[in-house]
């Protein structure tokens, strides 16, 4: 197994148990049945700006799974604002757009909207307006333990130039108490194949992974770690 399927088997073992995961800019919200194959007991919440993913997203819900949405998009405030599409499952908010119009929520009220049970696993698909949306996370974050954002490592032309290129943004989420524990899905952009973006995954900086950073600790178990960690016997 390689890739995003051995990083979240890894994950898996962590002890991290999120019982609610947001996927901001959900698009089709297809990757749902592998994020439950690792934590099978998580409500999934789906938002996405695009009303044109709505039967798929009742289907999932008259099938069984648990699974919320909300037709929005994430931001630092309440209120509504204008999108664009950037492609068939993208979009970014733009208040001079002529796409469509969409109310706008931060992930503090979404969670409470959608009465969602701590601790969060948030992923961010969301086109370089992550900083915006994580200024609205401030009471989730307290209780989030693991994060998967889409990171660049160019500065993007759209979203007004808000978007940190990865290394600010691993700096920005180390700030709020989240450091990186991997990367996956490498993009490289077609021509000159430079790296263009990637997925960080960010867990708590407290996590016992961190307590030890020669690389012969990677041997202990968890188990032992926490025991080092707390001094228990």
């Amino acid at each position: 197994m390689s890739g995003v399927g051995a990083t979240f088997q890894r994950l898996s073992r962590l002890n991290l148990n999120p019982a609610s995961f947001v996927n901001l800019g959900a698009g089709r919200g297809d990757d749902s049945p592998f994020y439950l194959s690792h934590w099978p007991d998580m409500k999934i919440l789906l938002v996405d700006m695009d009303t044109r993913f709505v039967p798929g997203y009742e289907s999932m819900q008259a099938d069984g799974a648990n699974v919320c949405f909300e037709i929005a998009a994430a931001g630092p405030a309440d209120g509504k604002s204008n999108f664009k599409k950037t492609n068939d499952v993208g979009g970014v908010l733009d208040s001079s757009a002529t796409d469509g119009d969409t109310n706008v929520y931060t992930v503090d009220t979404l969670v409470k909207m959608h009465e969602l049970a701590p601790p969060y696993f948030l992923k961010f698909d969301t086109h370089g307006v992550e900083v915006d949306i994580l200024k609205g996370c401030q009471e989730t974050l307290q209780n989030t333990v693991l994060i998967q954002m889409e990171m660049y490592n160019f500065d993007l032309k759209f979203a007004d130039g808000k978007s940190l290129r990865f290394h600010n943004m691993f700096a920005h989420l180390e700030e709020l108490g989240f450091r990186c524990v991997d990367i996956v899905d490498p993009l490289y952009r077609p021509g000159d194949e430079a790296l263009w973006q990637f997925h960080g995954i960010l867990i708590r900086s407290d996590h016992s992974v961190f307590d030890y950073s020669g690389y012969s600790s990677g041997k202990l178990s968890l188990e032992e770690l926490e025991r080092k960690r707390t001094g228990s016997s």
